[in-house]
């Protein structure tokens, strides 16, 4: 069973299917999508494996971006053998992952997960909203960054670095760019990047500052640097929010007949820019998993989770090695945190 309905939920879900098990999707009530996620080549590759088609997203052909020096640097996406990479619209990605789900036997439940799943003599009985608990041999928890299931089971949620994320998303007169753009400022730094939609989405990376919430939500335009304050006029197509952006992981990452996928096992800071494609990654791989576990392998969740350490390992070197990058700012509080941690 797959809780969770998001990329490496549907992901994951595809993935058993395809091998022969089966396996029911529990979707909770719909989230509002965070916009303004970008997907590599390496992710779009792995959606045409899926067979979802990208008609309808949008192209991005690089990167402009002001880190670390006051110059502009330019990262181009287009030289990689397997193509560009894309601006997403997460909302229309997961109802063509479901689309393939659902055709490839997967059955949904809609509801959430009420309480703390019970093992039982022949693997999991969960209850869920709306109807008599459901029976799964194996559950694989892909709730997103509150780790739903795993917390419920006893995991923790291990926060490397607390961030915050202002979104905006505009509707600026004229024909959007077609790359992205990163900035660093005193305060953090902020992404732009077109929705697929036709609308301008916003980021901007900060500290968790409670008495500042109100400043960033009500004069977020004064914030912005010169680049981007051509577009403090625009008018919003939603109110400003703010959303967890930091970096965490779960531990454990596995566990007697569960594992966790997607944010639920990892979440990343978006300027990794590869939070959608190791979603999509995470799920499949806990997918094959979960199969080897079924069919007799008693190390396969083991061995997902140091492959999962692994791959955290690493993010978190190459974190710590970008906003090292950033020495313009020492006596910033923000900076001076990231240039320590």
């Amino acid at each position: 069973m797959v809780v969770g309905a998001g990329p490496a939920g549907l992901s994951a879900a595809i993935g058993l299917a395809r091998s022969g098990v089966e396996t029911t999707l529990v979707s909770g009530p719909p989230r509002r999508a965070i916009p303004g996620h970008s997907l590599s080549p390496a992710g779009a590759a792995l959606l045409r494996r899926l067979g979802v088609s990208l008609v309808g997203q949008r192209p991005c052909y690089g990167t402009d971006v002001r880190w670390g020096q006051p110059s502009l640097h330019r990262q181009d996406s287009t030289r990689d053998p397997r193509g560009h990479a894309w601006h997403v619209d997460t909302t229309a990605l997961c109802a063509a992952l479901r689309e393939q789900a659902l055709s490839a036997g997967v059955a949904e439940r809609h509801g959430a997960v009420l309480q703390a799943p019970r093992r039982t003599d022949h693997g999991w009985q969960v209850p869920v909203q709306g109807g008599s608990p459901v029976e799964a041999a194996a559950l694989v928890d892909a709730t997103g960054r509150r780790a739903g299931i795993a917390r419920r089971l006893g995991a923790a949620r291990r926060s490397v670095d607390h961030q915050l994320a202002l979104v905006l998303c505009l509707r600026p007169e004229g024909r959007l760019p077609h790359r992205g753009y990163v900035e660093s400022t005193a305060g953090g730094w902020w992404y732009a990047a077109p929705s697929p939609g036709g609308q301008l989405v916003l980021l901007h990376i900060c500290d968790p500052d409670p008495a500042g919430r109100r400043r960033l939500l009500s004069g977020w335009e004064s914030l912005l640097p010169p680049d981007l304050a051509r577009f403090a006029a625009a008018p919003l197509c939603a109110p400003p929010r703010l959303v967890p952006a930091g970096s965490q992981r779960l531990d454990p990452l596995t566990g007697d007949g569960w594992i966790a996928v997607g944010d639920a096992a990892m979440a990343w800071d978006p300027l990794s820019a590869h939070g959608l494609t190791v979603a999509i990654r995470s799920g499949l791989d806990g997918a094959a998993a979960v199969a080897d576990w079924l069919g007799g392998q008693a190390d396969a969740l083991d061995r997902l989770a140091t492959l999962f350490a692994g791959v955290a390992d690493r993010y978190e070197q190459q974190r710590r090695a970008l906003y090292q990058q950033e020495q313009r700012w020492p006596t910033s509080s923000y900076w001076s945190r990231r240039l320590t941690t």
